[in-house]
């Protein structure tokens, strides 16, 4: 009856749990907090200006921005968030987006997690670890790719136990993961482990699983079919692209060494695993009781069924501890200038590539763990009252995700998934696109569509609001284009070597870049004049007219501007000083 009670209260739990993290951001609307970085500064804006113009899911079509730039390098690959974008309008699709993804990091973990131990004893456990794992922040656009992993994982142990004579129809769903995953953050990474997994399972069997080659070879598929915007640049335009001169930051051996404990425990800023306040301290103190209790048995010589089972959890703790230190080390090691120059000398297809992601994976591994954990510690109490400490220790760690704000800034209550910002900078969606402000702007200067870029704050919310923008952020795109707007910004990166090594060493913000004005959007608007750097004739050849400006630009008559007007509304964080080319 107890166990009934418990259950019932548990799944109360879940679903509380669930409303609670999705109410925000419904209650709040487009007045709720949304990170910046890789998001607002780029994707929602991509997705916006591609609807926009019927361009969502072309291939190959030039679109009114950075120059008619092809669709085929804004990354929004043919995922489930792309046709959340095509179905609904841009906030929606992440309202229901962020359902989804809290609804399949719980599904796949907790299938997993059922796998593993299917003792009906264990359920509780299991969904409160799911449910944890299913609310861990991450990049919005990647939010379903890392909550799926789990369930990649499970697929992967269900197909090594079927018979090997035949290939089962079952194995061409997988063909249909990719929907929910993409290439680039995720795809790369599950398929080399897919591959390590086969050549085990083959080793160990002496003989290849059928099935496993043939989920491995539909993966692929899957895929390229996914991320065909990626794959048609790569082997079909074959564009040099500003990636191919990418020098990620690089650090010494010994820098590098002592950041890996670092990543370990805290992970990335994309994917944070939110393990060093519960999960970590739990399996640590597990562990080592753990190992100072078989090592009191081995010398009493009194190893029975229940040392057995701990010396089994020590070793798999050991093995998924040594997997997820091999997978920050690559992290670590694609630091390190020589090693990153090596991988790419040999292989020419990763330079420029991240192949240190692998840590990306971590946090499934450390959820896994945690689960391993607290059912050892719970199949260890034979008091039923000395259980309910470890549902305490799981619901402290679901309590600790939902609080979480650490150094990204995150909780469930401002719905920020971005890196470190001020108070002022921890914009809503409404503030930092200011929609009907600009729409105004549009009307009152008789906006054509020309081009136009962005000083003192990201083009991105010029792109959002249909100007056709010839600066922006874009991770990969045609090198030709970097270094057209590079001969726009010369004589700024002449002045500032630290914009000049930024721009030069990947070129993905192609930005005005000033040294008195900074791009990072801000609620104050109290900006002193400043002098805009740059080459106008350059300016006017990538097809620019229109410079939007948070301060006034104090030497136009110089570069051969006339001032239009200032907008300012006291509902809006920007003052936006509008200035035209002459004589265009």
């Amino acid at each position: 009856m107890k166990k009934t009670i418990l259950t019932q209260a548990v799944n109360i739990l879940v679903v509380i749990v669930m409303m609670i993290a999705v109410t925000p951001i419904f209650f709040h609307g487009k007045n709720a907090i949304f990170s910046i970085h890789d998001n607002m500064d780029s994707t929602m804006a991509w997705a916006k200006m591609l609807k926009d113009n019927g361009l969502l899911l072309a291939l190959n079509s030039p679109t009114n921005v950075l120059g008619n730039m092809s669709s085929a390098y804004f990354s929004l690959n043919y995922n489930i968030f792309t046709f959340a974008f095509l179905i609904f309008d841009i906030f929606t699709a992440y309202l229901v987006m962020f359902i989804v993804k809290i609804l399949v990091g719980y599904g796949s973990m907790f299938i997993l997690l059922k796998h593993l131990w299917p003792n009906k004893e264990y359920s509780n456990i299991i969904k409160l670890v799911s449910l944890s794992f299913a609310l861990l922040p991450s990049m919005p656009l990647m939010w379903v790719m890392f909550d799926s992993i789990p369930l990649l994982c499970y697929a992967f142990l269900i197909i090594m136990k079927w018979d090997n004579a035949r290939i089962d129809k079952r194995v061409f769903l997988l063909i249909l993961y990719p929907f929910l995953s993409g290439f680039i953050s995720v795809g790369f990474f599950v398929l080399v482990i897919w591959t390590i997994g086969v050549a085990i399972q083959w080793i160990c069997n002496k003989k290849i699983n059928l099935n496993l080659i043939t989920g491995l070879v539909l993966l692929a598929l899957g895929y390229i079919l996914v991320d065909l915007k990626t794959f048609y640049v790569i082997f079909i335009l074959k564009t040099p692209l500003n990636r191919g001169i990418l020098e990620f930051a690089s650090f010494p051996v010994g820098e590098m060494l002592s950041d890996v404990l670092k990543r370990f425990i805290v992970g990335v800023y994309f994917v944070p695993n939110v393990t060093h306040l519960v999960v970590l301290p739990t399996i640590v103190l597990a562990f080592i009781s753990i190992i100072i209790f078989l090592l009191f048995k081995l010398k009493k010589r009194d190893c029975g069924n229940k040392s057995y089972d701990l010396a089994n959890y020590s070793l798999s703790m050991i093995t998924l501890f040594g997997v997820m230190l091999l997978f920050t080390l690559a992290f670590a090691a694609h630091k390190v200038s020589f090693i990153n120059s090596l991988v790419g000398t040999v292989l020419p297809v990763l330079k420029g590539f991240n192949w240190g992601r692998f840590i990306f994976l971590n946090r499934t591994v450390y959820y896994i763990s945690f689960a391993l954990t607290l059912i050892t510690l719970s199949a260890l109490c034979e008091n039923q009252k000395r259980r309910y400490f470890i549902y305490l220790i799981a619901c402290m760690q679901i309590a600790v995700v939902m609080f979480y704000s650490g150094t990204y800034g995150h909780t469930y209550f401002n719905l920020n998934h971005a890196a470190t910002v001020k108070e002022d900078e921890m914009l809503t969606f409404n503030e930092f696109y200011a929609e009907g402000f600009f729409d105004d702007i549009k009307d009152d200067i008789g906006y054509k569509g020309e081009g136009v870029a962005a000083l003192g704050f990201h083009p991105s919310v010029l792109m959002y609001n249909g100007f056709s923008s010839i600066d922006g952020y874009i991770s990969s795109y045609p090198l030709t284009r970097m270094l057209s707007f590079r001969e726009v910004i010369a004589p700024q990166l002449e002045r500032n070597p630290v914009h000049q090594r930024n721009y030069d060493r990947w070129g993905g913000r192609m930005y005005l870049y000033n040294d008195d004005l900074d791009y990072r959007p801000t609620r104050i608007k109290s900006e002193a004049p400043v002098e805009l750097l740059i080459n106008v004739t350059a300016f006017c050849d990538i097809g620019g007219t229109y410079i939007f400006s948070r301060a006034e630009i104090v030497n136009t008559e110089e570069l051969g501007f006339d001032f239009i007007s200032q907008y300012c509304n006291s509902d809006v964080i920007y003052d936006i000083y509008v200035y035209k080319v002459r004589n265009s």
